[in-house]
């Protein structure tokens, strides 16, 4: 059976890396609103238990997993775009160089804001105005593991998402290289999914939360995917809707059941968000004019995935200079208003980076690995 689609086959998508599917969009810009509001409100609210607050927190505790539904896109776009370049003449070489160019920009100039930050509030602490006392693994993407070592996030914590995806990005065209070549792709990724699992089962907290191998599950789910709408048996079953409306009902199911069961985070609960998000992203892919993906292909949501980088990365400074600005809130109803304004400079925040800077660079960075 080929990895790569037959597009003879009718019923197989035949996805390449110029097609575009505006309800991934949509599903990217769920993720990092999730994200948001995780960061913006349910952290920040103070909600005793059995107040009102206290079940919305319950309710609303799992918007972390926005990291978890972009792991399991990226796996799935990521290894969509090498299952489709894969033999090709440089086609390693061109796709980190367009993974390079979308990645690194935004990221430095990350690196250059804190830094500058920590330099205009000097003597002072809290924030922004502090540094990681260990400097050098984030200009090296490898501060996931200096975080587990010091068992903290620390001030710059929101990069460690990150550094999982750009040692993804180095190390999973090896792994699609061979698995093209020796059809392992899908025993790979179960594995991967099998053996975070197990790991997480026997780690750290914080360790289990930052570090690649621990976090396998999202980004394996989404690589499966790619695979199964590029096989012409296996995308055939999946793409019927009896296996569809199941499998989106299971995942539902689930992320119900954790949510219901305990504040208390779990280590099976990244593999529940790995495969309900997966399910849906394949209901997405598969029913291109279904009610979920015209949902999630509204513009709003369309336009949040557009941002979306730029977004994930400073939506933390936006929040610590807002809070600044207007000062402690006194209340949850303190807590929304300042989310609001946060969120809104935010967006535009991001969308002027994402004009000035990461969409510029992204045409740079085609034509350049167009040359090979």
């Amino acid at each position: 059976m080929s990895v790569i689609s037959n597009k003879n086959q009718s019923n197989v998508l035949n996805l390449d890396t110029k097609s575009h599917v505006p309800a991934l969009d949509g599903l990217r810009g769920v993720a990092v609103m999730m994200v948001l509001f995780w960061h913006f409100i349910v952290c920040a609210i103070t909600a005793p238990a059995g107040t009102v607050a206290g079940y919305f927190q319950k309710l609303f505790h799992h918007a972390y997993s926005g990291v978890d539904l972009f792991f399991v896109l990226s796996g799935f776009l990521i290894t969509g775009i090498l299952l489709n370049d894969v033999g090709r003449p440089a086609w390693m070489k061109r796709f980190w160089i367009r993974r390079t160019f979308r990645i690194i920009p935004l990221y430095i100039l990350f690196l250059s804001v804190v830094l500058l930050l920590h330099q205009m509030g000097q003597g002072k602490s809290g924030g922004f105005f502090e540094v990681p006392a260990t400097k050098w693994p984030y200009f090296l993407m490898l501060q996931n593991f200096q975080m587990a070592h010091e068992n903290s996030l620390g001030p710059w914590g929101i990069t460690w998402s990150l550094a999982i995806e750009e040692q993804f990005y180095i190390v999973f065209p090896l792994f699609v290289w061979l698995g093209t070549l020796r059809r392992w792709l899908p025993i790979v990724c179960i594995l991967g999914i099998g053996l975070s699992l197990i790991f997480r089962l026997n780690g750290e907290y914080l360790y289990s939360f930052v570090l690649p191998h621990y976090r396998l599950d999202g980004l394996a789910a989404g690589a499966m995917c790619a695979w199964i709408v590029r096989s012409p048996v296996c995308g055939s079953f999946f793409a019927k809707p009896w296996v569809l409306n199941s499998l989106f009902g299971i995942g539902i199911l689930l992320l119900l059941l954790i949510t219901v069961r305990t504040l208390e985070r779990h280590p099976i609960d990244h593999t529940v968000f790995a495969f309900s998000y997966a399910a849906i992203l394949l209901d997405v892919v598969f029913r291109k004019s279904g009610v979920l993906s015209n949902f999630l292909a509204a513009e709003v949501f369309v336009f949040l995935g557009y941002i979306s980088y730029p977004l994930y990365l400073f939506h933390e400074i936006c929040f610590w200079l807002t809070s600044l600005f207007l000062g402690e809130p006194g209340d949850n109803i303190g807590i929304v208003v300042v989310a609001v304004i946060a969120a809104v400079f935010s967006i535009f925040v991001a969308l002027g980076l994402t004009k000035l800077i990461s969409d510029p660079l992204l045409l740079a960075g085609r034509k350049l690995a167009s040359k090979y």
